[in-house]
């Protein structure tokens, strides 16, 4: 089975980098995801593509998709600008948020939506 795997861990870390205290955590600012995937999933008829995705994405920051080709990537990056809905064979539901509204559910204009958003290309990195 094809799996998607999500992180927003900076490369390069050690594990010095990683263990943070008490206190430390304290001092910190709880910092609101600028895009916010609750229980996202993208159907067609012969069966899921992206089946209960919630991921918060933090802002400034980068976030790496990665997984084998067909494992949904790309359908997740369209369904941040609802670019799905030129599809009608997939069924889209849950709730994905950006700066606080459900853009499945806002009746925004979606061009205005769209180029906010924008959308990058899948690049294959070979290693």
């Amino acid at each position: 089975m094809n799996e998607l795997a999500f992180t927003n861990q900076p490369f390069n870390t050690t594990k010095e980098d990683t263990l943070v205290t008490n206190k430390q955590m304290e001092n910190k600012a709880v910092e609101k995801p600028i895009i916010k995937i609750r229980g996202l999933n993208v159907k067609t008829k012969e069966g899921e593509i992206l089946k209960n995705i919630n991921l918060d994405i933090p802002k400034n920051k980068i976030i790496v998709l990665l997984g084998p080709s067909g494992c949904g990537k790309t359908t997740l990056l369209k369904s941040l600008n609802r670019l799905t809905d030129l599809h009608k064979e997939l069924k889209v539901s849950g709730e994905v948020f950006i700066d606080g509204v459900d853009i499945l559910k806002a009746s925004q204009e979606l061009p205005v939506m769209r180029q906010k958003m924008g959308l990058f290309s899948a690049t294959d990195v070979n290693i």
